[in-house]
């Protein structure tokens, strides 16, 4: 397959796949509220994402692989260092996490790309825009 991937558009599929199945989990005893949610929910949301949004894209481009994305939820993730990046409110952001919160609903985390910048930003999917792949310095 080598087919052009709309990222944003896998985003989306990931964030419904995420809403669709979020009642399930929580009614398996997983905890699923940003606050609360451990490694069961972290391993859901990262293989939706790798799903529905990596996997895609690697698969249409000699240029990445899976292993070169970092994980969602970490600081740091060895030498992995590429990420979705995207645009919120005039500002540029890589997607550091998904969250649920009182809602059913997905909220992108969102972290700064410009340095100094440290607060995380919680976005739903159609406040963002130009979704990409970047290397995070």
């Amino acid at each position: 397959m080598n087919q052009a991937v709309d990222i944003k558009v896998q985003v989306g599929l990931c964030i419904k796949a995420l809403e669709a199945i979020v009642r399930i989990v929580e009614a398996a005893g997983v905890a699923t509220d940003y606050s609360d949610a451990y490694d069961e929910w972290e391993d859901i949301v990262q293989t939706m994402f790798s799903s529905f949004v990596l996997r895609p894209v690697c698969d249409s481009s000699i240029s990445w692989g899976v292993n070169e994305f970092r994980r969602l939820g970490f600081e740091v993730d060895g030498d992995a260092r590429a990420a979705v990046v995207l645009d919120c409110a005039s500002h540029s952001y890589f997607i550091y996490d998904i969250a649920k919160f009182d809602t059913d609903q997905m909220r992108l985390v969102l972290r700064p790309l410009a340095a100094g910048q440290v607060e995380d930003v919680f976005a739903s999917f159609d406040e963002c825009s130009n979704f990409r792949i970047e290397i995070l310095l």
